[in-house]
């Protein structure tokens, strides 16, 4: 598919109100005159915002580069704030959150704009921890299609046990008490003070209603078009997480990027520190714009 400059490009900001919080976010719209696709990019973990940064030290513009792609391939795109992050605000506190408000979030986002005329079909693309909230919105939502990208595919107690024993292998006994506790529902008696960043008691109700979902299982029992995008390089998500999002939905598309790292920039380094996190000039990798459009506005 090749990008075209006849359309006339719109940008908004727009504000959706939510109960307890105020969602804000930028409206990308690809043609002013004809009706597009609209595809709601759903960010990762953390304190991520919409372009893909973070002030943990993150800087990518990921989301903003493929929302500028996209129009250009004739996809309007909603990219936002989750609550609490960037423009968009909230009025409670860390913890009286946890992972249905942010799924109810997502609802509410993609539902302001449905019956929009300007827009012919609704799509959702979601990246990390955000294609996880994507899984669990779509059966509330008319979404045409689903797109994954560097999306866990296994429950996040395996994946954070798996990325603490190669990054602090002696903690291991600390971590699997704690996920234990988390996994029964229960308070963690003692978080040492190495592991209260990741595992603090405010963010540990968020914890405790994620930690067991399967993001592969909930994804087979939807009814809606899929492409999964992994890339080969990425050290928080493996090939083995999309592989299993696949083998549960065998009629995905997949694209494997083989140089890409986990915010979906090719990245010649194999082990942490990659300069992908930390360099906004660093191009998408080659062809994700493409499959991606090409995959919402299949016929």
């Amino acid at each position: 598919m090749k990008p075209t400059t006849t359309r006339e490009v719109e940008t908004h900001q727009i504000e959706i109100s939510r109960p307890e919080a105020k969602i804000a976010g930028e409206l990308i719209v690809a043609d002013a005159v004809n009706p597009t696709p609209l595809a709601v990019i759903v960010a990762g973990s953390g304190p991520t915002d919409r372009d893909g940064n973070s002030v943990a030290g993150i800087k990518t513009d990921a989301y903003k580069m493929l929302a500028t792609d996209l129009a250009k391939r004739g996809v309007s795109t909603f990219r936002y704030d989750k609550r609490g992050i960037g423009a968009s605000t909230t009025t409670v506190d860390e913890s009286q959150v946890d992972l249905n408000t942010f799924v109810n979030d997502l609802v509410g986002v993609v539902r302001h704009f449905e019956g929009d005329s300007r827009f012919d079909s609704l799509h959702i693309i979601g990246h990390s921890e955000g294609g996880l909230l994507a899984i669990l919105a779509a059966p509330s939502l008319d979404a045409e299609s689903l797109t994954l990208l560097a999306t866990a595919g296994r429950p996040l107690r395996e994946v954070l046990e798996e990325q603490l024993a190669k990054q602090a292998p002696a903690l291991m006994p600390d971590v699997r008490r704690i996920l234990d506790d988390l996994e029964n529902g229960r308070e963690p008696e003692v978080v040492p003070d190495v592991l209260m960043g990741l595992f603090r008691p405010s963010v540990q109700p968020f914890l405790k209603s994620a930690i067991s979902v399967d993001p592969a299982q909930k994804l087979k029992e939807l009814k809606v078009r899929v492409l999964v995008v992994q890339g080969a390089r990425d050290l928080q998500v493996s090939l083995k997480d999309a592989e299993r999002l696949v083998l549960f939905r065998s009629d995905a598309e997949f694209l494997t990027l083989p140089k890409a790292s986990h915010v979906l920039k090719d990245d010649p380094a194999t082990e942490l520190p990659q300069e992908s996190y930390t360099n906004p000039n660093m191009p998408l990798s080659e062809g994700l714009s493409d499959t991606v459009a090409k995959h919402i506005t299949k016929p």
